[in-house]
């Protein structure tokens, strides 16, 4: 319990300073593995991701030190961190664990997928991601060979040419409203205008809303391509999680496995002595935080 409220300290104090400017703190831009729309005026954070299909599609507005930079750092948090940005700095993981708090209030569980399904799901994320790198890639590709032929291509896509996850982002109207909402409640910064929701808005918050409601973390195990592309660096990164085998029990291991369960990710932490290793793992710690033998820790290295 103590982790789990250290690390909801955490997420709000990142949540704090991504929207510092709402607050009429202005900071410097940050390049940062965590979907926040960079459509949205006086932002703090830089979607990385938004950055990256843009950089694909050739859709330059800034000097090319900007992608070099945007690449640079998922590249580094990713060897350092691995996942962890996903369990601890994500505004969207945050609000996913906000979700999953909503059934207790009315004494309800959340469900978990069936097994099968579970697995079949966690490679749609990854699917989601190959589908809108060969799109930006394509008009990229394009302008290579010809800027004329690059630019026709680009305009006949429209938005799916340069960033065509941005269209089923759930962070342009969620963030836009909360930030509009927290200036509007401590007067600071400049007020921000609620956007015009539109039916596809609508969906795509249904999905990231009700799905969150029920399943832990759905949007984050199944949905995120930011994520997919961090899941790459878990068995690379230099903070990992290890397990003591000496203090892990057998009739823990084979009976309550309440690592397992602990976990907002579904993985299966009693069956591997480095759990930090399975790119499903965000570095939560909750497994760690549950284990009655306190048999998990961070390791570097």
């Amino acid at each position: 319990m103590k982790i789990a409220r250290f690390r909801l300290m955490v997420q709000l104090g990142f949540l704090v300073v991504f929207n510092a400017a709402f607050l009429g703190v202005h900071l410097l831009p940050l390049f940062v593995p965590v979907l926040e729309c960079i459509g949205i005026p006086v932002r703090t954070v830089l979607c990385n991701w938004g950055i990256l299909q843009r950089n694909l599609s050739f859709d330059w507005e800034v000097s090319p030190v900007v992608p070099l930079a945007s690449l640079a750092m998922f590249i580094t948090l990713g060897v350092i961190f691995g996942r962890a940005m996903c369990g601890w700095a994500c505004p969207l993981g945050i609000t996913q664990d906000a979700l999953a708090f909503l059934p207790r209030l009315f004494k309800k569980k959340q469900k978990e997928m069936p097994r099968a399904l579970h697995h079949m799901l966690t490679s749609l994320k990854h699917v989601i991601l190959f589908v809108t790198l060969v799109l930006t890639g394509s008009v990229g590709v394009a302008y290579i060979f010809d800027k004329i032929l690059g630019r026709r291509y680009a305009f006949s896509l429209g938005v799916c040419g340069h960033s065509p996850f941005c269209l089923v982002c759930p962070a342009p109207i969620l963030f836009t409203i909360v930030s509009f909402l927290a200036s509007s409640l401590l007067g600071g910064g400049a007020p921000v205008q609620i956007p015009f929701i539109s039916i596809l808005g609508l969906l795509v918050l249904a999905i990231y809303i009700v799905p969150g409601i029920m399943v832990k973390r759905f949007w984050c195990r199944y949905i995120c391509p930011s994520g997919a592309i961090m899941s790459f660096f878990n068995k690379l990164s230099l903070i990992n999680l290890r397990k003591s085998e000496h203090k892990c029990t057998v009739f823990c291991r084979g009976h309550q496995r309440i690592c397992n369960v602990a976990c907002p990710m579904r993985v299966q932490v009693s069956r591997d002595s480095e759990p930090s290793s399975n790119p499903e793992c965000i570095f939560c710690y909750e497994c760690a935080g549950a284990c009655p033998n306190k048999a998990l820790g961070l390791k570097l290295g």
